[in-house]
């Protein structure tokens, strides 16, 4: 079980479900699919950017870790997660490692 506190901009109580719908719609301003954010991603400078924008709208570490969590991706990474809210599956660390091996 989770237990979790998700704050609206507003500084109000909202229910994860409705953190998760407005993290969605916050992130399509920075990407909008998964390669656009392999792109940027893939950079450190503009990995850098998007992380630091990202806290900027609310979506810091605390959160994103929140996020990790609720979507049952402990074992993947932080790229993963992101590329959920554009509904790619999260991967593991594992499955990457078996994929380059390939």
């Amino acid at each position: 079980m989770i237990a979790a506190s998700f704050w609206g901009q507003d500084g109000k109580p909202i229910s994860s479900a409705e953190f998760l719908q407005r993290m969605f719609g916050d992130l399509s301003e920075f990407f909008r699919e998964e390669d656009e954010l392999r792109a940027i991603w893939s950079r450190p400078d503009t990995r850098k950017a998007l992380l630091e924008n990202l806290a900027e709208k609310g979506y810091g570490g605390a959160q994103l870790a929140d996020i990790w969590r609720m979507i049952d991706a402990d074992n993947s990474d932080l790229f993963d997660v992101l590329a959920y809210t554009v509904c790619v599956d999260p991967v593991t660390r594992q499955e990457h490692v078996s994929a380059r091996k390939g």
